[in-house]
């Protein structure tokens, strides 16, 4: 038979207007054309790209994957069943940040899913952000019929080629599980790996509950329930994309309503949502508000027995990037982690990362003494710390990125890992 996509537009629509036709008024005649000229087999994706595909063509495949998979049977019946889509903002799926090529990745999933599946109705987390942020305390429900995730997760760290794999899921909003997975490589080739402004500027690496984090959901099993909460995540998750939006784009007042509306839904109390806050008020010069953000995302870290923090050091130094706008808060933020940590029973093993450039004999001394350096700076801010610390490095073995670029793009890499454990 026939794929509807092989069909010239006009027939298309012909076959679309017939189909309908037919629905309404049981016209056999219209049904047999719709039929002769559609066909009545499944539309698939196709061939997977082979590996290390542009990214558009990856996105393409990817997109019509997905849509092949929720398909009803046979295939015409979708015009007549209403289906929607709200899409999060892909991450990149090692780190769970933004970055300039996840941006390129969601530009063309909207265009896609225009171009080739206007069957599904779109919806948009702006219009999700402006209910919520207006309507605080009315249910969490949203009238999209599944939520689109994805991941663009790097090559490992110091492979010889540069690439990725794209991740893309659709899950129900209303059981919450998973009803179509894909992946699909890409060529990373010339791709722009450098973070948005605000997880740029992100004190810390933002690792929320699986079940807050799109990119670990786009990477879940078919079939697994990813949060019974969907609806109202995505809430939460439209407020953050409208504030990192403005964030990035200098509209720090406007950032900073949508994060504190973010933070007055159920399961607003996150790592991100709170970053948000700090870096808005921070950027605002209201140190006081920023200190308590700062000092809840130190407390999240406490309780999920992880903080990893980004200090920037000068290059093969233990001290701190010269800059004071840069390395200014650092006190500050000592000060809260310490305060935090003294109010906990356990204790702290401090670990230091390096990112790749220089040997890894080098680079092990390197973290070594830089988490020794803040575990002093702790035990100055509280006695405690003394015999509920200790200082570790292992270098770059554990890198997240793995460039070496010594820049924005790999500022996660120099970061010190604060580890809950017990005393």
């Amino acid at each position: 038979m026939i794929a509807p996509y092989s069909l010239p537009p006009v027939a298309q629509v012909f076959s679309r207007t017939a189909l309908r036709w037919c629905a309404g008024r049981s016209a056999a005649l219209a049904c047999a054309t719709a039929v002769a000229l559609a066909g009545c087999a499944t539309p698939a994706a196709g061939p997977a790209p082979s590996a290390g595909a542009p990214l558009p063509q990856a996105v393409a495949w990817g997109v019509d994957d997905l849509m092949a998979q929720v398909q009803p049977s046979p295939w015409w019946l979708r015009w007549f069943q209403s289906r929607s889509v709200v899409a999060e903002p892909v991450q990149e799926g090692a780190v769970g940040q933004q970055t300039a090529a996840t941006l390129v990745v969601d530009r063309l999933i909207g265009q896609r899913l225009a171009e080739r599946h206007d069957h599904v109705r779109r919806v948009s987390l702006r219009d999700i952000a402006a209910a919520s942020a207006s309507l605080p305390t009315t249910p969490a429900t949203t009238t999209a019929t599944w939520v689109l995730n994805g991941a663009l997760v790097p090559t490992a760290p110091g492979a010889d080629k540069r690439g990725a794999t794209l991740h893309l899921a659709l899950a129900d909003l209303e059981s919450g599980k998973v009803v179509a997975r894909t992946t699909v490589s890409v060529q990373d080739a010339g791709a722009d790996n450098a973070p948005t402004v605000f997880y740029q500027d992100s004190p810390v690496l933002m690792r929320d509950p699986a079940s807050l984090s799109p990119s670990r959901a786009a990477q879940a099993p078919r079939g697994a329930s990813v949060e019974p909460g969907q609806a109202g995540r995505l809430r939460v998750s439209a407020l953050l994309d409208q504030g990192t939006a403005a964030y990035n784009e200098g509209r720090t007042a406007e950032a900073l309503k949508a994060f504190q509306a973010a933070l007055a839904l159920p399961g607003g109390d996150q790592t991100r949502v709170h970053t948000g806050i700090y870096l808005s008020q921070a950027r605002l010069g209201n140190a006081a508000e920023a200190r308590l953000a700062f000092a809840r995302i130190a407390a999240l870290g406490m309780t999920s027995r992880s903080l990893s923090v980004k200090f920037l050091f000068a290059p093969g130094k233990t001290e701190f990037w010269p800059d004071p706008k840069v390395s200014d808060p650092y006190a500050m933020w000592l000060e809260q982690i310490a305060t935090q940590a003294a109010a906990s029973p356990a204790c702290l093993n401090i670990v230091g990362h390096s990112s790749r450039s220089g040997s890894a004999e080098v680079n092990d001394r390197l973290s070594q003494q830089r988490a020794e350096r803040i575990g002093e700076w702790l035990q100055r801010t509280s006695v405690d710390m003394a015999t509920r610390s200790r200082a570790s490095g292992v270098g770059f073995r554990e890198n997240l990125v793995g460039t070496g670029s010594d820049d924005a793009r790999d500022a996660i890499d120099r970061r010190v890992e604060f580890k809950v454990v017990d005393c």
